[in-house]
């Protein structure tokens, strides 16, 4: 059906046509009866002459109806064409139209940096012989089998234009055209469509190894020993595992949504509470004890460390506790006290017994001399005097021990002290002598080193006294010191008595208590004796 376009000059031009005619056939009747009555041999030279003139004026309006058809089925064309381009402009796609042998007859696009070649360069140009291979040959082969089977044929391939390698769909469908058969062909760049998909693919694999790590560590958070807890800032358990649950007495599911006053003491959930108080204000961790009463069990005690949790946007979210069941070791460290303090009171019974065994023997050696006063010479009777007070200066270390808390060590400077004062008072001297300390406060020695100091003193006081009071000087004083030092300790026992001999050699000397200070400085203390007489006598120990 042919469907004429009836504009408003198309019809003019009918209506202008119509009235011709009409005044013609007018003008022909009017002469036609005038001729008639004056002329009546002409009336066949007109009818003739009308007839011509009507097949020609029809001829003429034939004419001017198909030339005028003629016209508009070109601007209808034209119009198509136009309307086409404009179509394929507005596309992101490639249109191609080949004809059945799989020359390009028609392009339409808007991209065309995305041809592979010019445009004047493809037309009337065979696919395969412009395009490389195997492309080339793939879409002629693909153009070849929709005419054949007359159906849609539906192909992927890959270009490289401009040094790019891109990825297009095409989809090529035959039809008819005054009998002759083309291909359309709908080309698709889909170069960003393959990225994203690779990048799907990849967040997939990588979604699949999130998953099952997210498995895993579901499976290990389910399993450990330890209650762990994640609570937002208010406090509401978000996650929980199975220790809680055990715990707490409740499946995990009814834990969700509550806080730790659901199903702990009052006392002990207003500590948990201030404790993750302060690690929401401080954004920093915290680590506490706690000892509640859970329906699950009784007399539990927990080591908990609560640290800030933070969500993917660097929120605070709330806390996660990681809480360690120490009910034994705290049951193992009150028998490891109660052992120590056995132990304790043992050794101070025994150092006790020790310092009384000691007294005993300064008992006996001052009986003893007693009973061979008469008798002995001075010497055995000051042999007999000084064991006394060794014995003593043993004692008093024991009887320290006995008095304090520590049993590893001894304060220095009571000991020394108390010792200095039982050696001066010992002897009877006159009220010339003045006995100086100066002890390093805090300072403590281990019980061996504090046994052997006091033999020490108790021989180099006992020395001073005896020969130092010999020089007759109103202001004799004794000066006892000890400090310590980067590399142990200093020990100085000084008089400014009449001193020793110029020609004093230790190593020489027959006295007994000067030779066992030596002993006890180089052999137990593994330290250093050094002696100056220049202004008296001045013992320096170092060890």
């Amino acid at each position: 059906m042919i469907k004429i376009n009836w504009d408003r000059n198309f019809c003019a031009q009918i209506i202008i046509t119509v009235l011709l005619v009409a005044v013609v056939m007018t003008v022909y009747q009017f002469v036609r009866i005038m001729t008639m009555s004056y002329f009546p041999f002409i009336d066949p030279m007109l009818s003739g002459l009308m007839t011509v003139s009507f097949s020609a004026l029809a001829a003429g309006v034939v004419a001017f109806f198909v030339l005028r058809r003629r016209e508009q089925l070109y601007q209808s064309l034209e119009l198509g064409e136009a309307e086409l381009q404009a179509f394929a402009q507005s596309l992101p796609d490639l249109a191609f139209v080949f004809d059945e042998e799989g020359y390009y007859e028609k392009i339409y696009t808007a991209r065309d940096e995305l041809l592979f070649l010019p445009r004047e360069d493809l037309i009337d140009q065979r696919v395969d012989e412009v395009l490389p291979d195997p492309v080339g040959k793939q879409l002629f082969n693909c153009v070849k089998r929709a005419v054949a089977d007359n159906r849609m044929v539906h192909i992927e391939y890959v270009l490289v234009i401009d040094g790019t390698k891109r990825y297009f769909d095409a989809r090529l469908s035959p039809f008819q055209c005054r009998d002759l058969t083309y291909v359309s062909c709908v080309t698709r760049d889909i170069t960003e469509r393959r990225r994203i998909e690779k990048r799907l693919r990849s967040a997939n694999e990588s979604l699949k190894k999130l998953t099952e790590r997210l498995s895993r560590f579901e499976d290990i958070f389910q399993h450990i020993e330890d209650p762990v807890m994640l609570q937002d800032r208010d406090g509401k358990f978000v996650l929980a595992n199975e220790a809680v649950s055990r715990f707490a007495g409740y499946p995990p599911a009814d834990l969700l949504g509550e806080d730790e006053f659901f199903f702990m003491d009052e006392e002990s959930a207003a500590r948990v509470s201030e404790k993750k108080q302060q690690v929401v204000e401080a954004e920093e961790p915290v680590k506490y004890e706690i000892s509640p009463d859970l329906p699950g069990e009784k007399d539990v005690h927990f080591s908990t460390l609560r640290y800030p949790y933070y969500d993917k946007n660097g929120e605070l979210f709330g806390t996660i506790a990681i809480c360690r069941n120490i009910t034994e070791r705290k049951r193992m460290e009150r028998q490891l006290r109660q052992a120590v303090r056995e132990k304790e009171t043992l050794l101070k019974e025994l150092h006790h017994r020790v310092k009384n065994n000691l007294q005993v023997i300064s008992s006996l050696l001052r009986l003893q001399k007693y009973q061979v006063e008469d008798q002995a010479s001075p010497e055995v009777l000051e042999a007999f005097e000084s064991s006394r007070k060794r014995v003593l200066a043993m004692a008093e270390v024991h009887e320290q021990i006995y008095q304090v808390e520590k049993l590893d060590a001894i304060d220095a400077s009571g000991y020394l002290r108390k010792l200095a004062d039982m050696v001066v008072k010992g002897f009877d001297v006159t009220g010339s002598l003045k006995l100086n300390y100066s002890i390093e406060e805090d300072l403590e020695l281990e019980v061996d080193q504090a046994i052997h100091c006091g033999l020490i003193v108790n021989e180099l006081l006992t020395n001073a006294v005896q020969h130092g009071s010999e020089s007759g000087r109103d202001d004799f004083n004794i000066h006892l010191s000890m400090k310590k030092t980067d590399g142990g300790y200093t020990l100085v026992v000084a008089d400014n008595g009449v001193g020793l001999p110029p020609d004093f050699d230790l190593a020489e000397s027959d006295s007994l208590g000067l030779q066992l200070v030596q002993a006890l400085v180089e052999d137990q203390l593994a330290g250093s004796l050094k002696i100056d007489s220049t202004d008296g006598t001045k013992f320096i120990i170092n060890f």
